[in-house]
């Protein structure tokens, strides 16, 4: 049997939409690079305003690159799974399509600076209460109440 069918049913959409893929991410890199605004600010004011716009803009960057290689790279294995490398490959594919909610969990959740405030706090709390065995009922209803505040303030930032 051939598999010039094959190549023409199922290779052939999967590099069309992997080659429209590209051209989005390029295009959204663009418009992430030129949004801002202009480096000829004068006033103290403006420069910092212009740095933190430059700083979104780095972020903005780095996390489109993390998404495009997370959601991308296990699309490139499976249209690489050809030939004798097809084992391999299909491997590959499966590890890095199983790891996919995990490595966004990683890159976009576990960094941020809010997320991991909360967890300290919430670490020392616990630390501190196994230390403490006789902790009163008022003690712990206010811990839940913080932690509770403590949670509504991430999802507020988000």
């Amino acid at each position: 049997m051939s598999l010039q069918p094959f190549y023409y049913a199922f290779l052939l959409p999967v590099a069309v939409i992997l080659l429209v893929n590209v051209v989005i991410y390029v295009l959204v890199v663009i418009h992430i690079c030129r949004r801002g605004g202009s480096s000829s600010a004068m006033s103290v004011r403006a420069g910092r305003r212009h740095q933190a716009v430059a700083g979104r803009r780095g972020v903005g960057i780095r996390a489109s690159f993390a998404c495009c290689v997370v959601l991308g790279l296990s699309w490139l294995f499976a249209f690489l799974a050809l030939g004798d490398a097809r084992v391999v490959f299909q491997y590959l594919f499966t590890l890095t399509t199983s790891v996919q909610g995990l490595l966004i969990f990683l890159v976009f959740t576990a960094r941020d600076a809010n997320v991991l405030s909360v967890l300290r706090r919430l670490t020392r709390r616990v630390t501190r209460s196994g230390s403490s065995t006789s902790r009163s009922s008022s003690d712990r209803s206010s811990s839940v109440a913080t932690v509770s505040s403590d949670t509504a303030r991430i999802r507020s930032t988000v």
